[in-house]
C-alpha cells in the first residue's frame, strides 16, 4: 500500500519539482493542491482529492489559485483532441472531470465504470506522480492539442 506523504516527498516528485512541471504541493486533509506549469508560462491549480489513496484513483479538478473552488476558467484550454481528457465544456454544468482511466471522476461521471475494476491507477509505484506526469505531457506535448497562450512580449522597434 502507498503512503501519500511518502509519494509527495520522493525523489521522482522532488525531480519534478526541479524541473519546473509542478510545484511543491499544499495538503488539506485529502485534498492535495498542486500547481502545474505549461510550457506558456500559464500556471494550473489542481486539487487532487486523494481519498482512500491508492485504494481509489484520484479525482483532479482544476481550482481558482486564490479561493480553492472549481472554477471552468480556471480549467486549461485545447482543440477538440484535448478535449477528449480534459472535459468542462460539454459536461452537465459543474460535473467537470478528467476522462483518464486513473481518475475517479471518469469512472464517476465520465461513465467509464469498466475502469474501476481494471486499477490502472496501481500500474506506477506512486499514483500522485504518475498523475501528474500525465497532466505534464497533456500540457507540455503540442499532439495534445493544449492551446498555448500567446507571448504578451512586444518586439523592439
Amino acid at each position: 500500500m502507498a503512503d501519500l506523504n511518502a509519494d509527495l516527498t520522493s525523489v521522482e516528485y522532488l525531480h519534478g519539482v526541479e524541473q519546473g512541471f509542478w510545484g511543491m504541493p499544499e495538503r488539506v486533509g485529502d485534498l492535495v493542491y498542486i500547481t502545474l506549469n505549461a510550457p506558456d508560462d500559464s500556471t494550473f491549480v489542481g486539487q487532487f482529492d486523494c481519498s482512500f489513496y491508492w485504494e481509489q484513483p484520484i479525482r483532479c479538478l482544476f481550482v481558482d489559485p486564490e479561493t480553492r473552488k472549481v472554477d471552468l476558467s480556471c480549467w486549461p484550454q485545447g482543440n477538440a483532441h484535448f478535449e477528449q481528457w480534459i472535459k468542462f465544456k460539454t459536461t452537465p454544468p459543474n460535473l467537470p472531470f478528467i476522462c483518464w482511466d486513473q481518475d475517479r471522476g471518469g469512472m464517476d461521471i465520465g461513465g467509464h465504470k469498466d475502469w474501476l475494476s481494471l486499477k490502472k491507477w496501481q500500474s506506477e509505484k506512486n499514483q500522485i506522480v504518475a498523475y501528474l506526469n500525465f497532466l505534464r505531457r497533456l500540457l507540455h506535448i503540442e499532439a495534445n492539442g493544449y492551446l498555448r497562450r500567446k507571448s504578451s512580449t512586444t518586439p523592439s522597434a
